[in-house]
């Protein structure tokens, strides 16, 4: 096995995303893949396609230099620091990826081999171990190399009222200085991403330009399907690069009203089939069961998104 020596060898190994050299580092520490992959909280065909097979499966190059890059941390080796914006950006995002697909598995008890001849490989399954148990115990497993917290997504991504606070009971001379006019009945709070109940279906007469008006249309729309299934359709994953208004509602007939910022990514999770209603579609990017949605041509305002069977 080969270890890269300078640091611009390093760079390179980080920016390319070797798969000869993950590979011959996975090997020399004797770990499966699907126990790397478990660990990692990615895929099989995830790291598979790190070491050189399939194509096809992150979101972008940075999450995928961030995937390859906390693989190389678990197997012991210390690649560069890459750009923190990119990596923050990274971490977010494969923290709502990791939130939609991770799955409970039996434990798998994968001995790892030792060499008495080699420092470096006995160092190496030390540290897998030790990261095992960090992972374990951190629950989603999360690895993030970023500086910055990430407390400051969650309250972008989350938007949650603040409990109302319990009003002081009145005076008996308050209560009788009151008027007496009839009480108006009070307007419901509503959380621009949090799902709201839409009551009876009905069919739309118009597009919704507010979040009284998306609910569930019973039309007949136009059906979109994932060429290949990797994930299942329990939640849609909207990117723009402008600002706009989107309207998604899962087969459930549960309703989200999602306000894009330009470069934000939302998840809305529920039940499939998808309806997703929006002025300008065409200028989001739509992904659904690990693909991204090839829109079709014009200016579709609706869509529906149906499951197809996990690819195998």
């Amino acid at each position: 096995m080969t270890h890269p020596q300078e640091p611009e060898d390093m760079q390179r190994v980080f920016q390319d995303c070797d798969p000869v050299y993950l590979r011959q580092l996975r090997q020399a520490a004797g770990v499966e893949v699907t126990t790397l992959a478990r660990t990692a909280c990615l895929s099989v065909a995830q790291v598979r396609h790190l070491e050189g097979e399939g194509e096809g499966f992150f979101y972008s190059p940075s999450i995928k230099r961030q995937s390859y890059k906390r693989l190389l941390m678990i197997l012991g080796a210390a690649p560069p620091t890459a750009n923190p914006q990119e990596a923050l950006q990274a971490a977010t995002h494969g923290l709502e990826h990791r939130m939609a697909v991770g799955e409970q598995r039996p434990p798998v008890h994968q001995p790892i081999s030792s060499s008495a001849s080699s420092l470096a490989l006995s160092q190496s399954g030390m540290r897998f171990a030790m990261w095992a148990a960090l992972l374990a115990l951190g629950g989603w497993g999360v690895v993030s190399v970023a500086p910055a917290p990430l407390h400051a997504w969650f309250e972008r991504m989350h938007l949650v009222a603040n409990p109302p606070q319990p009003a002081a009971s009145p005076s008996v001379d308050e209560l009788a200085a009151l008027p007496t006019a009839p009480a108006s009945e009070p307007v419901p709070m509503v959380s621009t991403s949090a799902p709201m109940s839409t009551g009876a279906p009905r069919a739309l007469t118009a597009l919704p330009d507010s979040v009284a008006n998306c609910v569930h249309t019973s039309e007949a729309l136009p059906e979109l399907v994932s060429e290949q299934a990797y994930k299942v359709g329990n939640y849609v994953y909207l990117v723009s690069d402008k600002s706009m208004t989107v309207c998604v509602v899962d087969g459930a007939q549960q309703a989200t009203w999602l306000e894009l910022k330009p470069g934000e990514g939302r998840s809305v999770y529920g039940k499939s089939p998808w309806q997703v209603t929006g002025a300008q579609l065409y200028q989001a990017q739509i992904y659904f069961q690990g693909r991204r949605l090839n829109l079709p041509e014009g200016n579709p305002q609706r869509l529906s998104l149906v499951e197809k069977p996990l690819t195998r």
